[in-house]
C-alpha cells in the first residue's frame, strides 16, 4: 500500500494562516498604536510647526535608505528606524495624518480627510507586517530573499521610497519632483503586479494584491484633491469671512503647508482635537495648548519658496 509523500515545508500550495503571520500582525498593530499616540504627544508638545515640516521633510528624504537598510537587516536598530521614517519622525505634516481617525467627521470634507488618515493608518500596519515578515518572523515558505522574487521585492521598496522622495524634493523646490513621483508608481505598482502574476506563492499574491488595492485607492485621492484643489477659491461672498477666520487659525498655529480646502478642514479638526483635551483636563492642558497656539506665529519662510 502507498502512501503520499510528506509534503515540503518549504511549499507554498495554497493559503495559510502560519502562528508567524499571527505575530507579525500582532506585533505590527501594538508598534503602530504605540507610534499613533506619540505622534498626538508630539503635535501637542513637541518642537513648533514650522520645525515639524522640516522633520517632515527630511522623513520623506530619509525614507529610501532607511526602508531598504531596515528590510535588508533587520534587529532592533534597523526596525526601530524603518518605523520611526514609517511615521516621518512623528511630525507628519500632510493634510491627512493617521492621528486625525480620533475625529469623527461632520461634513463630507472633513469625511475625506478622514478616510485618507484611516487608509494611511492601514498602510503603516500593513507594511510593518511585511517588513517584520521579512526579516525577523519568516513565514516558511515565503522566502523573500529567494531568487528571482527578491528583485521584483526590491524595485517594489524603490518605487515606494521614490514617492517619498519626491515630497521632500517638492517641499524643497527642485524641478524633477514630479516625475519622481510618477516613476515612482511606475515601479511599484509594476513590480507588485508582476508578483501577482507570476505567482510566487499565494501569501506573495494576497499581499501584493492588497498593495494594488492601497495604491489605486491612493491614486483616486490624489485625483480627488487635484480636481477639488481649487474648490475653496470658488465660496459664495457670504462664506468669505469664515473662510478669513479659518485661515487666520491655519496661521496661528504655523501651519505654512499651504491653505488648501483639505488643510483647512484638517485644522478644524485638529481644533476639535484641542477643545476636546480641554475639557478633559481644564487645568492641566492650559499651559500646553497656549503654546501650541502661540509657537510658529511667525514662521521662518518655507524651504519650498526656493527652487534649486
Amino acid at each position: 500500500m502507498s502512501s503520499a509523500p510528506p509534503s515540503s515545508p518549504d511549499s507554498d500550495t495554497g493559503f495559510s494562516f502560519p502562528p508567524e503571520l499571527g505575530e507579525a500582525i500582532m506585533i505590527s498593530a501594538y508598534l503602530n498604536f504605540c507610534f499613533f499616540v506619540a505622534e498626538i504627544a508630539f503635535v501637542q508638545y513637541g518642537p513648533p510647526p514650522h520645525h515639524r515640516h522640516a522633520l517632515d521633510m527630511m522623513a520623506h528624504i530619509l525614507t529610501g535608505p532607511i526602508a531598504f537598510l531596515g528590510f535588508l537587516n533587520g534587529g532592533f536598530l534597523g526596525s526601530f528606524a524603518f518605523f520611526f521614517s514609517l511615521w516621518h519622525f512623528l511630525c507628519d505634516s500632510n493634510r491627512a495624518r493617521p492621528s486625525l481617525v480620533r475625529v469623527l467627521p461632520t461634513s463630507m470634507a472633513e469625511f475625506w480627510v478622514w478616510f485618507e488618515s484611516l487608509w494611511l493608518l492601514i498602510h503603516h500596519w500593513f507594511i510593518g507586517t511585511f517588513k517584520l515578515l521579512s526579516t525577523e518572523l519568516r513565514i516558511p515558505g515565503t522566502d523573500t530573499n529567494a531568487e528571482p522574487i527578491r528583485y521584483y521585492i526590491r524595485t517594489w521598496i524603490l518605487g515606494a521610497t521614490l514617492s517619498h522622495l519626491s515630497f521632500g524634493m517638492g517641499a524643497l523646490g527642485m524641478g524633477g519632483a514630479s516625475f519622481v513621483r510618477i516613476a515612482s508608481v511606475g515601479f511599484r505598482m509594476g513590480a507588485a503586479l508582476t508578483i501577482v502574476l507570476k505567482q510566487f506563492g499565494t501569501n506573495f499574491t494576497i499581499a501584493y494584491t492588497w498593495d494594488l488595492i492601497w495604491m489605486s485607492v491612493i491614486l483616486a485621492l490624489t485625483c480627488r484633491k487635484a480636481i477639488c484643489a481649487g474648490s475653496a477659491e470658488t465660496e459664495h461672498d457670504d462664506g468669505k469671512q469664515r473662510r478669513a477666520t479659518r485661515l487666520s487659525r491655519l496661521s496661528l498655529i504655523g501651519d505654512s503647508a499651504g491653505a488648501g480646502a483639505d488643510s483647512l478642514v484638517r485644522v478644524e479638526m485638529e481644533q476639535r482635537l484641542r477643545d476636546r483635551a480641554s475639557a478633559r483636563a481644564p487645568h492641566g492642558g492650559d499651559a500646553a495648548r497656549a503654546r501650541i497656539h502661540t509657537v510658529g506665529a511667525s514662521p521662518p519662510p518655507s524651504p519650498a519658496g526656493h527652487k534649486v
